[in-house]
C-alpha cells in the first residue's frame, strides 16, 4: 500500500479529524469532507456531529460507507499518491492483483504504474493501443503532467453510469431514473448541465480574488500595528528601566509589577491582533481552496462539476458573509504610554513609581470633588487617531468599600459621558479601564462633600436676642453668641447669659468676636473697651485680659473678629486695619499682620492653615499664610452669584469650603478651597431662611451652619443632606 500523503496543500481537502488528505473521502449533508474511517471514529450512536460547523447528520442505515463519495477529493488524493509513488525508489505495479510487482513504466492515459509483465500486455493489447507510456526512469527525470483516471459515478439502484443531471432535485441520475422519478423535472445531459453550471459558478467566484487581495492588504496593515506594539512595548520597557534606576531601593517591587503590567498589556493587544490575523488567514485560505476547487472542476469531469456545485455555492455564500462582516481595520491600536510619577509639592518622590496606561482614552474634566446625592459627570475622550473603538468600563467605590453605580453613555465618535451619584460623604475612587487596562487618568480619586446646594430653610431658629454679632462653637457642641446688648449667650444643655455694660472684668461695651480654644475657654473681643477678655464656657472670668486702646504694639483699636490657632490668638484690629497676634495662654503680644487690609471684620483659619479675613471696603476675603504673608483674595464687589457686598462673618469646614456672610446682599455665599463659587442661600426678608444684614457665623462639628441674623435679632441654624 502506498504511503499516505502528509501536509496537504489544499486545506479544503483535509479531514477535520486526522488533518491529512481524506482517504476514501465521504461528505456529510453539510458538504464537509471526511475520511471514511474517521467518520466511523466520531460516530455517536446514530448521529455524526461535524467538527467544522457543528451540524448533526444521521448515519445511513447501512453505515458510513453509504454516505456520498467525494469524487473530486478522491481524484486529488489519487493524484498526490501517484506523484508520491513516481518519486519512490520501490514503486509497485497498480495492475497486479498482489500489487507486488516492481513498476518500470507509467501509462500517461490511465495514470497507472505497470510492472514488466503488465507493461508488455498493455502495449500489445488492442484495447490500449492508442495509450502512450513512459519508462519510470524518464518520469523521475522529467515528470509529465499526468492525472489518475477519474472515477465514474454510478447509480446505486441500477449500477449504471449517471449520465443525466436533474436540476429540480440537484442530483445526478441515470437514464432509468429519468423515466421514473424525474420524468417531469428539469433535466438534461451531464455535459450540457455542467457547461451551464460552470458559467454560473465562474460568475459567483468572480469576487473571490478581490476578497483575497483585500484580506492580504488588511493583513499587512494589521501586521504593521503588531510590529508597532512590539516596538512601543520595548521602548516603554527601556523608559521604565531608566526611571527605575533613580529610585531603585524604594521601588524595586513596583518596577517588576509595572513590567509585568506592560507584558500583560502587550499580550492582550497582541492576542486581539493575532486572533484577527488568524481569522483573516482562515477565511483567505478557505477562499483560496474554494477557488482552487473551482479551477480543478474546470479540468475535471462534468459529473464532478455537478456533484460539487451545491457545495461550492454554499461555501462561497458562507465565506462572502464572513468577509462582509469581518473587520479589516486593526482591532487594536498600537498606543501605550508610560508616565513617571512627579514630585509632590515638597519635592519628594511619591510612593508610587508610575503607571502604564492604554492611551486610547483619557479622563477630561474629571472633578476634584462632588456633592452627596448630586449627579457628578465627567468625560472620557477617545484618541481621534484610533479608528477602532473599544468598550470603556467605569467603576466607582467609596472609601468604605461601597460600590457606587456608574452610568456610562457612548457617542458615535467613540467618546463617553460617565456619571454617578454618591450618597455619603468621603473619598471615592473611580476606575476606568478598556480591555482590562487603565485609561489615562485612572484611577481617579475625589472627595464627596456635604451637599451645600440643598441649603434652603433653617432647621431651627433661636429668637429673643437684641442683635447678635459674633458666634463660636466648641468641640462638644456648646455655642456662644455675642449680643449688642453688652452680653454673651451660651447654649449647651441649658441657656446662660453673662456680662453687662461696663469696663470692669467680665463687663462689655459692644462685644463682637467670640472664639473657643482647645480647652473650651471662651475669648471675647470687647469692641469699645479695646481689649480681649477670656472666660470659661460657663461664663466665669479668667484673668488677665489683654490689649488696650492705641495703635502701638499690643494695643487695639475697636477689635472685632477673633480666632485661636496653634497657641496664638489672632485679633482683627479693625480701627488699626491690621491683625494683632498674642499668645493664648499669657496674652503676651507677638506681632502684627498688615498688608492690603483696609476695613477688616472677621477672621477664620482654613483647612490649609491659612488666615482668611473679610474686608468690608475691598468687598473680598483676604488670604494670608500663618507667617503673615499675603497670598491672594477671593471674591469681587457685586450682587451677582459669586460676587460679594459688605462681607462680614465667615467660617470654613474641614474640607476647606468657605462660607461668607454678606451684610449688603443679605445672604451667605459658599466657595470651595480654591475660591471658586459653589452656592449661595438666603435673601432679604424676615421669613425662615431669609436675612436682614447677617453678621457672624460658625460651623458645628456635625457641619450645621449657624448664622447671626443681626437685624432680625435671631440665630438661624441650617443643616443639609
Amino acid at each position: 500500500m502506498a504511503a499516505r500523503p502528509r501536509k496537504p496543500a489544499a486545506g479544503y481537502l483535509t479531514c477535520p479529524v486526522c488533518y491529512d488528505l481524506c482517504l476514501n473521502p465521504k461528505y456529510l449533508p453539510c458538504h464537509h469532507t471526511y475520511c471514511e474511517m474517521c467518520l466511523v471514529k466520531i460516530k455517536v450512536e446514530s448521529d455524526l456531529i461535524c467538527k467544522k460547523c457543528g451540524k448533526v447528520s444521521s448515519v445511513p442505515a447501512d453505515g458510513v460507507k453509504e454516505l456520498p463519495d467525494n469524487f473530486f477529493c478522491s481524484r486529488v488524493v489519487d493524484e498526490v499518491n501517484l506523484k508520491s509513488k513516481l518519486m519512490s525508489d520501490e514503486a509497485k505495479c497498480d495492475h497486479c492483483v498482489t500489487k507486488e510487482g516492481t513498476a518500470i513504466a507509467l501509462c500517461l492515459e490511465c495514470g497507472t504504474l505497470m510492472c514488466q509483465y503488465c507493461y508488455d500486455y498493455h502495449k500489445s493489447s488492442t484495447e490500449y493501443q492508442d495509450h502512450s507510456t513512459m519508462p519510470l526512469g524518464e518520469v523521475r527525470v522529467k515528470p509529465p503532467d499526468v492525472k489518475p483516471k477519474a472515477k465514474l459515478a454510478v447509480c446505486r439502484e441500477h449500477d449504471i453510469e449517471l449520465k443525466f443531471y436533474c436540476e429540480t432535485c440537484e442530483q445526478l441520475v441515470c437514464h432509468y431514473c429519468i423515466t421514473k422519478t424525474h420524468l417531469n423535472h428539469n433535466h438534461d445531459t451531464v455535459k450540457k448541465m455542467a457547461e451551464k453550471h460552470r458559467k454560473e459558478l465562474n460568475k459567483i467566484m468572480e469576487p473571490a480574488q478581490n476578497m483575497i487581495d483585500g484580506l492580504s492588504t488588511a493583513q499587512k496593515t494589521v501586521k504593521i500595528v503588531d510590529d508597532k506594539i512590539n516596538l512601543q512595548a520595548n521602548d516603554i520597557d527601556k523608559d521604565i528601566s531608566k526611571h527605575y534606576e533613580q529610585v531603585q531601593q524604594l521601588l524595586q517591587q513596583q518596577r517588576e509589577d509595572l513590567r509585568k503590567e506592560v507584558q500583560e498589556a502587550l499580550m492582550q493587544k497582541k492576542n486581539k491582533v493575532l486572533v484577527q490575523l488568524e481569522r483573516m488567514e482562515d477565511i483567505r485560505t478557505e477562499l483560496e481552496c474554494l477557488k482552487e476547487l473551482n479551477d480543478e472542476m474546470k479540468r475535471g469531469s462534468d459529473q464532478e462539476t455537478l456533484l460539487m456545485k451545491k457545495c461550492v455555492l454554499d461555501d462561497m455564500k458562507k465565506l462572502s458573509d464572513c468577509y462582509k462582516k469581518m473587520d479589516t481595520e486593526p482591532v487594536e491600536s498600537a498606543t501605550m504610554e508610560f508616565m513617571p510619577v512627579k514630585e509632590d509639592e515638597q519635592g519628594n518622590l511619591l510612593p508610587m513609581f508610575g503607571m502604564v496606561y492604554t492611551v486610547e482614552f483619557e479622563f477630561v474634566g474629571a472633578p476634584e470633588y462632588a456633592f452627596a446625592r448630586e449627579e457628578t459627570e465627567f468625560n472620557i475622550i477617545g484618541n481621534s487617531s484610533n479608528k477602532r473603538r473599544s468598550e470603556v468600563i467605569v467603576q466607582a467605590q467609596s472609601s468604605r468599600g461601597d460600590v457606587i453605580p456608574v452610568k456610562v453613555v457612548g457617542d458615535s465618535n467613540g467618546n463617553y459621558l460617565a456619571s454617578f451619584i454618591a450618597h455619603r460623604i468621603g473619598g471615592v475612587k473611580i476606575l476606568a479601564t478598556t480591555n482590562g487596562q487603565h485609561i489615562k487618568g485612572s484611577p481617579h480619586t475625589m472627595m464627596v462633600y456635604r451637599n451645600y446646594h440643598t441649603i434652603s430653610k433653617p432647621n431651627k431658629i433661636v429668637n429673643n436676642m437684641d442683635s447678635p454679632w459674633g458666634i463660636a462653637i466648641s468641640r462638644d457642641g456648646t455655642w456662644a453668641v455675642s449680643d449688642s446688648n453688652h452680653c454673651v449667650w451660651v447654649f449647651s444643655s441649658n441657656v446662660k447669659k453673662f456680662g453687662g455694660f461696663g469696663d470692669g472684668n467680665g463687663q462689655f461695651n459692644k462685644p463682637h468676636g467670640v472664639a473657643f480654644d482647645d480647652d473650651d475657654n471662651l475669648y471675647v473681643t470687647d469692641h469699645s473697651n479695646h481689649r480681649v477678655q477670656r472666660f470659661t464656657k460657663d461664663g466665669n472670668y479668667i484673668n488677665p485680659s489683654f490689649g488696650k486702646h492705641g495703635s502701638g504694639d499690643g494695643q487695639l483699636n475697636y477689635p472685632v473678629g477673633i480666632v485661636i490657632y496653634n497657641g496664638c490668638v489672632y485679633v482683627v484690629d479693625h480701627g488699626n486695619s491690621r491683625l494683632s497676634v498674642f499668645q493664648s495662654d499669657s496674652g503676651k503680644f507677638c506681632h502684627t499682620i498688615s498688608g492690603p487690609i483696609r476695613n477688616p471684620y472677621y477672621i477664620a483659619v482654613s483647612s490649609k492653615g491659612q488666615l482668611l479675613v473679610t474686608d468690608n471696603t475691598l468687598f473680598c476675603v483676604l488670604v494670608f499664610n500663618v507667617n503673615g504673608d499675603y497670598v491672594t483674595k477671593y471674591g469681587m464687589p457685586g450682587v451677582e452669584r459669586g460676587q460679594l457686598s459688605n462681607p462680614i462673618g465667615l467660617a470654613t469646614d474641614e474640607n476647606g469650603f468657605l462660607f461668607v456672610c454678606e451684610y449688603g446682599n443679605h445672604r451667605v455665599s459658599i466657595f470651595d478651597k480654591d475660591g471658586v463659587f459653589v452656592h449661595c442661600f438666603g435673601s432679604n426678608g424676615s421669613d425662615a431662611g431669609e436675612f436682614v444684614q447677617p453678621y457672624g457665623m460658625a460651623l458645628s462639628p456635625n457641619g450645621s451652619i449657624y448664622v447671626c441674623d443681626y437685624t432680625n435679632k435671631r440665630v438661624q441654624i441650617f443643616s443639609f443632606l
